[in-house]
């Protein structure tokens, strides 16, 4: 297989992240509004932003041990990760009681302490995927980012569908599906004549991030 088709590979898998990470934050939203009040939704929406900021950060801090593997094998053993721990997750938040009316006790904070850990994990695994795909691939950020985007807004549609031909609690279950979709074309990726190319310019990307000055050249031509 040749570097175009590990481009396309690639892409594909940065497409279905994007596309289940949209989509399961519709749903636990969804979930949220059943099993509590519907404005705890947007509590949803703050998980998913601070689990996908801890991702990215720890992507920015090389806080990933495996990443000398490749980026195309990281990427999989990460998306792997989202989608089992989408399934745990589910399970999980059916197995807490929340309240959604403030209480001064020890049991509130605990059960809204352990919610937070519940839901964020795979938005976490999710950031750094996005993170890793962004930054570390020697492929143009413009058609990368434009995956990221499409993915996205495909998925918000594809919820739609879903939704409306499944109960909430399936398409959950599909969502990790396809993240496990994703994680196989990461793996395609390592094993195409592209996957070299993939690890030797993500280990210098990463050199240069961590360490400008140990580059020659500049991170931004004149």
């Amino acid at each position: 297989m040749n570097g175009t088709h590990g481009r396309e590979l690639f892409l594909a898998g940065v497409f279905l992240a994007c596309m289940c990470g949209l989509m399961l934050q519709i749903m636990q939203t969804r979930i949220l509004s059943i099993i509590s009040y519907y404005h705890m939704a947007f509590f949803t929406i703050g998980m998913a932003m601070l689990g996908m900021t801890l991702g990215a950060l720890l992507v920015y801090y090389d806080k990933i041990p495996f990443l000398r593997a490749g980026l195309a094998v990281t990427l999989a053993k990460v998306m792997t990760a989202f989608a089992c721990s989408v399934v745990i997750s589910l399970v999980l938040l059916l197995s807490i009681s929340l309240s959604s009316r403030f209480e001064p006790s020890l049991r509130f904070v605990t059960v809204w302490v352990l919610a937070i850990g519940v839901l964020s994990p795979p938005y976490v695994f999710l950031g750094m995927a996005i993170s890793l795909a962004l930054t570390r691939s020697p492929y143009a950020i413009s058609q990368v980012y434009g995956f990221d985007l499409l993915g996205a807004a495909i998925g918000c549609l594809v919820t739609l569908g879903l939704l409306t031909f499944t109960d909430t609690y399936t398409a959950v279950m599909l969502v990790g599906a396809v993240g496990a979709g994703s994680a196989w074309l990461f793996q395609q990726v390592s094993r195409t004549s592209d996957g070299n190319s993939v690890t030797e310019k993500s280990g210098f990307a990463s050199s240069v991030l961590l360490n400008p000055a140990s580059s020659s050249e500049p991170l931004c031509p004149p």
